[in-house]
């Protein structure tokens, strides 16, 4: 976007899968102003790099610690804003571009094979597809790049956190039996499910690509070929070695379970502590009016209905409006600013019933 400056992501490479090993891609930061993600990415490469050495390593195991040098750089008076790209105004983790159609047209014509078969014949025409797309804006680039990175995965896990929040994931419906032990491993209190989050986020844009292939081409037997969910670490400022070493630690776990390294009968998987939940079903508690956020309830916490969560206090008027549950299920996050704005989330709660339609997901 500048002359004289360029940018580049950085991706590190465990294990092998020349032989039609399985192949996972994780990566932190694509919102830069979420740090929790790089600090794990941190201890995930060094454990990797110890089971690479002692030859633990059955798949590939591909780690972007930071995935948005772009956001990360986006620093104000030295606040630092990664979320939304300065030059677009676009949310970071959104607009990522679906291929399908271009795909499609590429391999239509090609020989029909096994679903495996068919699976190694859509990516490396995808990897075709990625390169010959062209881009202008430096997100764009960024985006495709990701892409280039991951479109070739069997799991693609994507490291976010919250404002405040307790551990939660997103995933598709089809992935919960695949992804329920990993949250069971993490410790989340919620995940959240959704066929269309909206907005075609980095997690959905690979779900999305093989359910259109599908229906593109319905002649080939295609799977959903790449498992995807994004894991919520927790809050903004829960960034520290020990926490961090754990998550790691039970990520490496499913990894084992999941066939990328040895040692998958002995992973001992926790009795999650959770049903998953529609996020469709999640209730967004939402300030009608300006004044000083005041919380009653904490994250984690379950909520009944009619339970108080947040009070707004507007110190002039002295009135105060407090916002209650109108659904039951855990409160998982909650903003870190103290101040509300007209129409600013305030509270998220991860209920069992269907409340909303359309785009799923905060801006």
């Amino acid at each position: 976007m500048s002359l004289g400056s360029q940018r580049h992501i950085s991706s590190f490479h465990y294990g092998d899968s020349s032989q039609g090993q399985p192949r996972a891609y994780i990566q932190a930061g694509l919102h830069a102003s979420e740090i929790p993600g790089m600090l794990v990415a941190h201890y995930l490469r060094e454990k990797l790099q110890l089971l690479e050495d002692s030859g633990q390593l059955t798949g590939e195991v591909i780690v972007v610690p930071v995935a948005n040098p772009v956001g990360l750089d986006q620093t104000v008076l030295s606040y630092q804003m990664g979320r939304f790209d300065f030059a677009t105004g676009q949310n970071f983790n959104r607009l990522f571009p679906s291929l399908a159609e271009s795909v499609a047209q590429d391999v239509a014509d090609q020989q029909r094979g096994s679903p495996q078969e068919n699976v190694q014949l859509i990516r490396r025409a995808l990897q075709r597809q990625l390169a010959k797309f062209k881009t202008v804006r430096t997100v764009d680039s960024l985006r495709t790049t990701l892409l280039a990175l991951s479109c070739g995965c069997d799991l693609v896990l994507d490291l976010h956190c919250d404002c405040e929040s307790v551990l939660h994931l997103y995933t598709h419906p089809a992935f919960l039996d695949a992804i329920m032990p990993l949250s069971a491993l993490l410790g989340a209190h919620a995940t959240l499910y959704a066929e269309i989050q909206g907005g075609s986020p980095f997690d959905e844009a690979h779900v999305e690509f093989w359910t259109r292939l599908k229906t593109l081409l319905p002649q080939h037997d295609i799977p959903l070929a790449t498992t995807t969910a994004t894991i919520e670490l927790r809050g903004q400022l829960d960034v520290g070695h020990q926490q961090a070493e754990v998550d790691a630690d039970a990520i490496i776990e499913y990894l084992r379970l999941s066939g990328y390294c040895e040692g998958g009968k002995a992973v001992e998987v926790p009795f999650p502590s959770h049903k998953p939940t529609p996020l469709a079903g999640t209730e967004v508690i939402v300030a009608e009016k300006a004044g000083v956020i005041t919380y009653v309830a904490e994250c984690g916490k379950y909520l009944q209905l009619g339970e108080p969560v947040v009070d707004v206090v507007d110190p002039i008027s002295g009135e105060t409006i407090r916002y209650v549950a109108t659904t039951a299920g855990v409160m998982f996050a909650r903003q870190n600013r103290r101040y509300a704005m007209p129409g600013m989330d305030l509270a998220y709660i991860a209920g069992k019933i269907p409340l909303r339609t359309g785009e799923l997901l905060s801006m």
